[in-house]
């Protein structure tokens, strides 16, 4: 087995490089982020409110694409780290 080092490679958690202020999320739009990532593959685009929509794309965790609401990786990652907690 060959071992890989990564050296000169900044170590971030997940977690830490989730919880950049602008990425907090309100309970509602983490709330619609849920409802696309629970939506199976061929079933219908969930309806959330447009500013959620909106600002999920922004961040990158989902994406418009042929008419419908999309997860992205990242928004599958956010969804595994849960609601980060705001101080």
């Amino acid at each position: 087995m060959i071992k890989i080092e990564h050296a000169g490679l900044p170590k971030r958690s997940i977690l830490s490089f989730m919880a950049s202020e602008t990425e907090v999320l309100t309970e509602e739009e983490f709330a619609s982020l849920l409802l696309v990532g629970n939506v199976p593959v061929n079933g219908p685009s969930p309806l959330i409110p447009t500013v959620h929509a909106d600002r999920l794309i922004a961040l990158g965790y989902i994406v418009h694409l042929a008419g419908r609401l999309r997860m992205t990786t990242p928004g599958r990652v956010r969804i595994y780290a849960g609601q980060l907690a705001t101080t």
